[in-house]
């Protein structure tokens, strides 16, 4: 199955960016349309990556009462196959290094237009590593959230076959796994060590089920052996190094 909204976001990517630079940079005009062209569809592109998060650890809610025409249960988990697209399209459009890759230009063309004021304390230059970041936080605000880690354990009594240590390593590994043994760019940087501090948040929340701390425990181990790794690159070793002294903290406090 393919990922609910994943065919919007492919139409935002490859049809719609590619464009903007031709259909809203306009003679004797400033670059705000442009600019808010870009905040658009990048946000529509959020909020669709916040809809497939839905699907990981959901459950279906029939409300037909006993006795009336239905073959469908109360509550039935959302399949496997459901689950793991919606994972495969979050790892694909949400934290593979490639969703870091941006047109240079346009970037350079995202110029707020100055109005009569100044632009307070932001600045004029687009914080593209601070809006990337806020949506992946957004994300992995809630596929970290204790009720969906709980949901997921507690629906494996019941048919949902998306185990919890599947889900999290394949979350795992969609943040960390492309770039193991490359350099590390800063965008991934910041997505890792976000990862990471939610891992550790989770670890210390002691109002969190047990067993589901077993195995974020197991998830900062194998991020631990990852920071211990070399790298030639100065970026990416000052990265790991921040990786394993965090981590290391927790697991002396936790």
């Amino acid at each position: 199955p393919v990922a609910y909204g994943i065919d919007r976001i492919t139409l935002i990517d490859t049809k719609l960016m590619p464009q903007l630079m031709t259909k809203f940079a306009k003679n004797n005009q400033s670059y705000m349309e442009l600019r808010n062209a870009y905040l658009s569809l990048s946000g529509q592109k959020a909020i669709q990556l916040n809809v497939m998060t839905r699907q990981i650890g959901g459950v279906y809610v029939n409300r037909a009462y006993e006795g009336q025409a239905t073959n469908l249960d109360p509550l039935t988990p959302v399949p496997y196959e459901k689950q793991k697209a919606a994972m495969n399209a979050l790892s694909q459009y949400a934290f593979s290094p490639e969703v870091f890759e941006v047109d240079a230009k346009l970037m350079r063309h995202l110029q707020m237009q100055r109005r009569g004021f100044g632009f307070f304390r932001a600045g004029e230059d687009p914080k593209i590593h601070d809006r990337n970041l806020r949506t992946q936080n957004m994300l992995l605000m809630h596929l970290l959230h204790p009720n969906v880690l709980k949901r997921i354990t507690d629906t494996e009594l019941y048919g949902n076959t998306y185990k919890l240590p599947e889900y999290l390593t394949d979350l795992t590994d969609a943040v960390f796994k492309a770039d193991r043994t490359k350099a590390v760019s800063s965008s991934r940087q910041n997505l890792q060590l976000l990862y990471t501090k939610y891992l550790i948040q989770y670890l210390g929340n002691k109002r969190t089920l047990l067993s589901t701390r077993s195995q974020v425990l197991y998830q900062l181990n194998e991020i631990l052996k990852i920071s211990k790794e070399r790298s030639s690159d100065l970026s990416t070793k000052a990265h790991k190094q921040h990786l394993q002294l965090i981590i290391e903290k927790a697991l002396k406090t936790n």
